[in-house]
């Protein structure tokens, strides 16, 4: 077979070239000269500089594979496009139009520029799909499964309006919005929309960077996160034009934005440090670390955001946390850290409370929340090269903020459900406990630091 190839666009302007030669199982990616040359330009990810014109290997597989959803959800995009789930490449050729970030994967030579136009949702149908016991997934809404969004859950990208009124991009326009319905394994899993939503309002309170994210009622739930790879004009409001709706104001923009495991050159498969199953393991909290501070060149800052992270993560039990929940956005010419998302407590759906699952990552030599101790921390602390009181004072200040969490549900009750407001209070019990943890480990940090040194010397 003869090599194949996709074009790679941001808005109208090529960005360069992804082949795939059948014959060797190579991928490459080539840079047009003209975004070389760009001012305002960027890198597909810091392994794929545009200063070399040609990327060949793994690095370019695995970049545009973490665009592709994962485990079930991409089982039921490979059947519903007929594509081998082993096969990138023809998944991209089939739903690259709508990536993450700013990128679309193109089988035509040119790309339209960044549209405005948008069709109407069947209300009927998004009901329909959005159930937990529903046969047909959210994704493939109207038979336009085309949208290539990574991740394990069933999503779906759309524009909102100021009216919650809900439309999908016609071909070339954008998304504003990523719609999640709860999890398909509701048994397992309940109310997780109700569980997003509670802990992303959380974060914000806690001080984290987060997007803006709202609960509605269609009437299943669907949890709705503004997204933070995209630029648009607020009030978001669209007229009819013909059979479409139109979008007033400019088009909403993209902007470029890759996940950990894009930055270090990994597959989707190795995003988690300690896989359950036959992976190879993912980066640890300080490779994700170095990783980062490496790409933005603000090591002070990084580090903050990334240990706010883990212990708001931690307070929460998002035992999910993992490398590819962790985000880089290109904004102003260089890389920042994207804000915070997929925050959820995990560990609230254990029937074991002393057990909690594991933390996604170790912190010191260990991962089972109760056991994370005062030396823990001190060794987390060392690890990325940071003083341990400021890791202590981190702690401090996040246990303080999350201490809101009862009041917060309080807050949110009149738009909760009975069923949601039980599971969310159990989450707030779970911060609780969490919080006891954190509390002795504070208090114990300055022991753990004299009994490390002391040991240290005398070794």
């Amino acid at each position: 077979m003869a090599k194949e190839t996709l074009n790679v666009f941001h808005s109208a302007q090529k960005i360069g070239a992804l082949t795939y030669d059948a014959e060797g199982q190579t991928y490459s990616f080539e840079y047009e000269e003209s975004w070389q040359k760009a001012p305002d330009a960027f890198d597909l990810a810091p392994l794929l500089s545009r200063k070399e014109k040609t990327h060949t290997g793994t690095a370019v597989r695995f970049f545009f594979s973490n665009l592709l959803p994962e485990g079930e959800m991409l089982e039921i995009v490979s059947k519903a496009q007929g594509v081998s789930k082993y096969d990138p490449f023809g998944l991209l050729r089939k739903i690259g139009a709508e990536c993450a970030g700013a990128l679309k994967i193109l089988d035509a030579q040119s790309s339209p520029p960044d549209g405005k136009s948008y069709i109407a949702v069947d209300m009927k149908e998004l009901s329909a799909r959005a159930r937990s016991d529903a046969p047909e997934v959210l994704a493939d809404l109207g038979g336009r499964l085309r949208m290539s969004l990574a991740g394990v859950q069933d999503k779906l990208p759309a524009l909102l309006d100021v009216k919650d009124g809900i439309f999908l991009p016609e071909l070339g326009s954008a998304s504003t919005h990523v719609l999640k319905p709860n999890n398909r394994r509701w048994k397992i899993f309940p109310h997780s929309a109700a569980n997003e939503h509670f802990c992303m309002r959380l974060a914000q309170r806690a001080g984290l960077r987060v997007p803006k994210s709202q609960l509605l009622a269609i009437p299943e739930r669907l949890y709705a996160v503004e997204r933070f790879d995209r630029a648009f004009q607020r009030p978001i409001s669209v007229r009819r034009a013909g059979p479409l709706f139109e979008l007033e104001g400019e088009p909403v923009s993209r902007l470029h934005q890759i996940d950990v495991c894009q930055a270090l050159g990994l597959p989707p498969t190795q995003k988690y440090e300690e896989p359950e199953y036959e992976t190879a393991p993912g980066p640890d909290i300080v490779e994700v670390t170095n990783a980062v501070v490496e790409a933005t060149g603000e090591a002070l800052t990084a580090k903050k955001q990334i240990i706010d992270w883990v212990i708001f993560n931690y307070l929460i039990g998002n035992s999910d946390s993992h490398a590819k929940n962790i985000s880089l956005l290109w904004q102003g010419r260089r890389w920042i850290v994207a804000p915070a998302y997929d925050l959820v407590s995990v560990a609230v759906y254990s029937d074991d409370p002393e057990k909690l699952h594991d933390f996604a990552f170790n912190i010191g030599a260990d991962t089972r929340y109760g056991w994370i101790t005062g030396l823990s921390w001190y060794e987390f602390a060392e690890s990325i090269g940071v003083g341990y009181r400021y890791v202590q004072a981190a702690l401090r200040r996040l246990l303080e903020r999350v201490g809101e969490a009862g009041q917060l549900l309080t807050e949110m009750t009149g738009e909760l459900t009975e069923d949601e407001v039980k599971l969310l209070t159990k989450v707030v019990a779970l911060i609780e406990r969490h919080s006891e943890y954190v509390e002795e480990a504070a208090s114990t940090m300055p022991e753990a630091a004299r009994a490390a040194r002391g040991k240290a010397k005398s070794g």
